[in-house]
């Protein structure tokens, strides 16, 4: 079976996007580990390494994954990499804190939470990123975000 060409860039870019997940995951890892040795509680270590791994995928998405030709405004891309990849850290950070109080056998152990919830968040946070921050387009010309953010307080989202 043959991929099509399209889906075939899809997945290259989901590929160079998990690496840059990864790689904020390492330092999610790292920040972790060193919040807890540092005697805070695995949820405020837990949130401070979130938003450390948040700003270390921004950097690699924006740089590495979807190329210097189709950047914006750093800080109106930014602000959408941030409400895209919000929303896969709130649910990161809402299925870490469950499985901790489910107290349930291997999956409330801090380590097994902290990868089933990064693993969640990361098709949360491709599907924002691909489609709310960078466009629809692949590697080509860069189109407008799906959702525009309104010039006005209270003007309607253009379609």
């Amino acid at each position: 079976m043959r991929l099509s060409e399209p889906l075939a860039q899809e997945l290259m870019l989901a590929a160079k996007f998990a690496v840059a997940c990864l790689i904020g995951f390492l330092a999610d890892i790292l920040a972790f580990r060193v919040g807890l040795d540092l005697g805070l509680g695995p949820r405020v270590a837990r949130l401070i390494a979130l938003a450390l791994a948040l700003q270390v995928s921004f950097g690699l998405s924006r740089w590495l994954v979807f190329g210097a030709d189709r950047r914006g405004p750093i800080l109106q891309e930014w602000a959408r990499f941030m409400l895209a990849n919000g929303l896969g850290g709130f649910c990161n950070f809402s299925l870490y804190v469950s499985l901790l109080a489910f107290k349930l056998p291997v999956v409330s152990g801090r380590w097994t939470a902290l990868i089933l919830s990064s693993s969640l968040a990361y098709f949360i946070n491709y599907a924002g990123t691909r489609l709310l921050v960078y466009g629809k387009s692949v590697r080509g010309r860069r189109t407008e975000p799906l959702i525009k953010a309104p010039s006005v307080v209270g003007a309607p989202l253009e379609p």
